[in-house]
């Protein structure tokens, strides 16, 4: 069964997202999509990266410092 995810008008204007670059927020909306209910999903960044940035010139290594980043804040 299909779950709708929704954006709150605050990402957009969140100050430490921002400072991650337009990749990382994208990844970060991205992770919504694959997390089950309980937040889970799986660790492996070559993973992520197909399924939430198919089309962007990065290396699965990019992506694990973006999730690295993302854990910090």
């Amino acid at each position: 069964m299909a779950r709708s995810r929704n954006l709150k008008p605050g990402y957009f204007k969140n100050a430490d997202l921002a400072a991650l670059g337009e990749r990382a927020q994208l990844l970060f909306a991205g992770l919504w999509t694959l997390a089950d209910r309980e937040g889970r999903l799986k660790g492996d960044p070559r993973w992520i990266r197909v399924e939430c940035l198919p089309y962007a010139p990065i290396g699965d290594s990019d992506v694990d410092a973006m999730l690295g980043a993302l854990s910090e804040g």
